[in-house]
């Protein structure tokens, strides 16, 4: 019945035609892939170039990469992978158009995010793409809800060994084929269930309270882990990543991509109260503001975009999908918007720069 009277963008089988092996990084986007995915929130093209980067549809003949006066590199995961929104209105792309209409020039920013890729990913990924081509900035996007992982680990692990894409390999013990089996029952809900979606968009941010689903609060976000180890152990991934590119004289941006309940803090205080967890407890704050204070030390620069999107959520402008709770393209816009005078200091375009045009205009509207 709600099939009929109210259908849900339920989710995809992806996995197994999106994704391949690479022996440098693990695994990427199928090369030169011609794909039309749902994740949840309407369909998007997902097109690729000969490297799995994400590309614009227009991009099938592209050009020299000689030719392009400015040249970016995006590391991330599924955020900056963005297949719930099209590559023309991922952060990636609006970055690309901004720079490009204010200055009169021709850039290219390469789409390398990929879904399940973690700090060990983007360090993998870096060092490959930087072998390969070279750039003029570099950014580094990095997802407060799951990207602190507990160990630096360059070890490659293959997409046809680990059974696809994800964080950590497979293991065998009986408590992860539970895992793996509930798991599997829960995809093909996910995959099959108008139903299931519409309670789950209903009641999001009270349903974790029930058990009725695995949206629990992470760790970074608890207060008795305010002195654990993940936060020098990413910390000291970042500088890894900065050490690379800076052997090639490139500089780089780490910008951290906030929880949607972070963004929108109803879905929190939601959570905590249905859950009965004590507000002492949790630290909406925690992890950027640990994260920031390590890489000031090690004089790494961080942009924290999360104020800026909490204040578009309390105007009222939803900025993360309603299935799917990646951002959508309002959140990828008001990404781009507050990462854009960073990105344009780190390059240099300033007024009075040589074959640089300035624009009074505000082109990022």
């Amino acid at each position: 019945m709600v099939k009929t009277f109210k259908p849900q963008a339920v989710g995809m089988r992806r996995n197994a035609i999106l994704y391949e092996d690479d022996s440098e990084i693990g695994y990427r986007a199928v090369s030169n892939s011609r794909s039309i995915i749902n994740t949840g929130n309407g369909e998007t093209h997902l097109w690729t170039d000969e490297n799995g980067y994400r590309i614009n549809r227009a991009d099938t003949m592209a050009q020299s990469w000689e030719s392009y006066d400015l040249k970016l590199l995006a590391i991330g995961d599924s955020y900056i992978q963005a297949t719930t929104v099209e590559n023309e209105a991922s952060v990636s792309n609006l970055i690309t158009e901004m720079i490009g209409a204010e200055y009169l020039l021709n850039v290219c920013t390469v789409n390398a995010g990929v879904a399940g890729y973690d700090p060990n990913h983007y360090y993998l990924a870096t060092r490959k793409a930087l072998m390969d081509r070279d750039y003029d900035l570099g950014l580094v996007f990095f997802y407060t809800g799951n990207d602190f992982i507990s160990e630096f680990d360059t070890t490659v692990y293959l997409f046809s060994e680990r059974g696809g894409a994800g964080r950590h390999p497979r293991e065998s013990s009986p408590g992860s084929l539970f895992a793996s089996m509930k798991n599997f029952i829960k995809r093909q809900i996910v995959e099959n269930s108008h139903l299931y979606m519409y309670i789950q968009d209903t009641l999001y941010g009270y349903l974790p309270g029930l058990g009725y689903t695995n949206r629990a609060i992470p760790d970074v976000f608890w207060v008795e882990n305010r002195d654990f180890d993940k936060w020098e152990i990413n910390a000291q991934i970042c500088l890894s990543i900065a050490e690379k590119f800076k052997k090639y004289e490139i500089p780089v941006v780490y910008i951290l991509i906030p929880t949607v309940f972070q963004c929108n803090t109803k879905f929190f205080d939601n959570h905590i109260q249905s859950s009965n967890i004590s507000p002492a407890a949790v630290d909406l704050y925690q992890p950027n503001r640990i994260l920031a204070e390590k890489l000031a030390e090690r004089n790494l620069l961080l942009i924290d975009p999360l104020e800026s999107l909490q204040e578009k959520e309390e105007a009222g402008i939803v900025v993360n999908g309603m299935i799917d709770r990646h951002l959508n393209e309002a959140g990828h816009r008001v990404l781009a918007e507050f990462i854009y005078p960073t990105i344009v200091d780190q390059l240099g375009l300033k007024e009075g720069n040589s074959n640089m045009i300035t624009s009074e205009e505000d082109n990022r509207e």
